[in-house]
């Protein structure tokens, strides 16, 4: 749900407020939630520079599975504070800023670091280019879908005698069924990763492609350790020095 925080900040908080019904730019309201979608925005960078300061401390799997921790719950919270009559902008604006904190912490430049990881030298460069366009596949996918999901999606229920024209109004402010799809879709995207992500932190390439090998006892005592950085005996791993061609350069230059 990142690309509906990013791209329809305004118009979810504007939900927040009761005033999604109201279409012009200039309505005090909708600046009022321009500027506060900036101000949430903020959250994101935070977290990235957080990532980058513990990436290599707390590792990848860890950073990744208290990300998606985070951002579930307050997807939860924030579908839930849609589904009051009344909405809540405070919470509204917490939920958003720390599913937006929470996702910079992990799920923003994870999977991008554990990407670049995984792949043997030879398929590298492919892989890394069908998982950049499936991400931004789904992305556009997201961003099309989600106003039409907000409207549709809505669990809120009004009095039987509210006009037509007012039950729309109501809707708009009320998109509370698609962000609990979101913290759904989050939740089973972080019981995956909890069995089949192992630990990366800290190991050479060779040892992180062993890790992916289905063949191999290591990826079967990582599993069974819980996704442990340890490892022991990984078949790529040589063990004897591989010769230098230094010194045939060296003799080419002397001669």
């Amino acid at each position: 749900g990142i690309n509906t925080m990013m791209c329809y900040s305004a118009n979810i908080l504007q939900s927040g407020n009761g005033s999604a019904q109201k279409e012009n730019p200039l309505h005090p309201d909708a600046i009022k939630a321009i500027c506060l979608s900036a101000i949430t925005a903020t959250a994101n960078l935070i977290g990235n520079l957080l990532a980058m300061c513990f990436v290599e401390r707390c590792g990848r799997r860890v950073l990744m599975l208290g990300s998606l921790s985070g951002a579930c719950v307050s997807l939860f919270v924030l579908g839930f504070a849609f589904h009051t009559p009344h909405g809540n902008e405070l919470v509204v604006v917490a939920s958003m800023m720390t599913f937006l904190l929470s996702y910079g912490c992990g799920l923003a430049p994870m999977p991008w670091t554990v990407n670049a990881e995984i792949y043997p030298v030879y398929a590298r460069s492919i892989c890394v280019s069908i998982a950049t366009g499936v991400n931004w596949t789904m992305n556009v996918i997201v961003s099309l879908t989600f106003l039409y999901l907000g409207e549709n999606m809505s669990t809120y229920r009004w009095k039987d005698d509210l006009p037509m024209e007012d039950r729309e109004k109501e809707i708009k402010n009320h998109p509370d069924g698609v962000f609990w799809l979101y913290s759904v879709l989050t939740a089973l995207c972080g019981i995956w990763l909890w069995f089949k992500m192992p630990e990366t932190q800290g190991l050479t390439l060779e040892e992180t492609i062993d890790q992916f090998d289905s063949q191999n006892p290591v990826l079967r005592q990582n599993a069974a350790d819980g996704g442990s950085a340890e490892v022991v005996g990984c078949s790529n791993v040589a063990a004897t020095p591989v010769p230098s061609s230094a010194p045939r350069v060296a003799s080419a230059v002397g001669s």
